[in-house]
């Protein structure tokens, strides 16, 4: 993990807290959350991501029962240390991660809304993915909406 000092540390862990989630049927939905500081950016089938207002950072947060996974994405990150397409691993807690802030598209939507992906991007996607797989990983969370 990059250095974070125990002020950023503990005030992650109190951005982490202020998320409440709600289940309705079979969909979470955040109920709410520390506005000020964090902004809504995604969401997928186990946890919210929220840019932290004034910094280049995302807070990933697990709802149950996906809590472990923080855990376990913070290991991959840390193992992909070095490599420059992947996001870096700030902190992390036992139910979520502070990673960088990556601003643009995903693969699918550009292809959704018909922007041109540089050849050069997907030769440099491809890249990496061979680096994480030469380091024992399985990028299977690696698809078009990433």
């Amino acid at each position: 993990m990059k250095g974070t000092t125990n002020k950023e540390a503990t005030l992650y862990e109190d951005l982490a807290q202020s998320v409440a989630f709600i289940r309705y049927k079979e969909e979470v939905h955040v109920q709410s959350f520390d506005k000020k500081h964090l902004t809504i950016i995604g969401s997928g089938r186990s946890a919210y991501v929220f840019k932290l207002e004034g910094t280049n950072k995302a807070l990933k947060v697990f709802y149950p029962p996906y809590e472990h996974l923080a855990k376990k994405e913070a290991e991959i990150y840390d193992k992909l240390k070095g490599i420059t397409s992947f996001p870096e691993l700030y902190e992390s807690g036992d139910d979520y991660i502070v990673i960088d802030y990556i601003e643009g598209h995903t693969i699918f939507e550009c292809l959704v809304k018909g922007i041109h992906i540089n050849g050069k991007i997907l030769e440099e996607v491809d890249r990496s993915i061979v680096k994480a797989r030469q380091l024992g990983l399985n990028p299977s969370d690696i698809h078009l909406h990433n």
